[in-house]
């Protein structure tokens, strides 16, 4: 299960309570959460024009899947993992980086 895997790198399982709210609890106290409320500002334009369900950019690449993570080489991913500017101010701050 992706959730338990990903929590064995943030709370050790001899230290995990039993029920969720108490398993929350643990897991908000090890990792920082931030919100980014515009990821991508030109389709957040073209949205409030009523242009709806996109995801590229300007450049219609999907933000998406222009991760380095299961990256593949589609028309929409981009050329190359974090090709896109997006992509990687939101992976800068996902490291915490200012």
């Amino acid at each position: 299960n992706e959730v338990s895997d990903d929590l064995d790198r943030f709370i050790p399982r001899e230290n995990r309570p039993d029920s969720f709210g108490t398993w929350a609890d643990a897991l908000l106290k090890h990792v920082k959460i931030t919100i980014v409320p515009v990821e991508n500002p030109s389709m957040r334009q073209a949205v409030e024009k009523g242009e709806y369900c996109l995801r590229g950019n300007a450049r219609g690449m999907d933000l998406n899947r222009n991760w380095p993570f299961h990256w593949d080489n589609t028309t929409t991913s981009g050329p190359a993992p974090l090709s896109e500017a997006e992509s990687r101010i939101i992976l800068k701050v996902a490291k915490g980086l200012p």
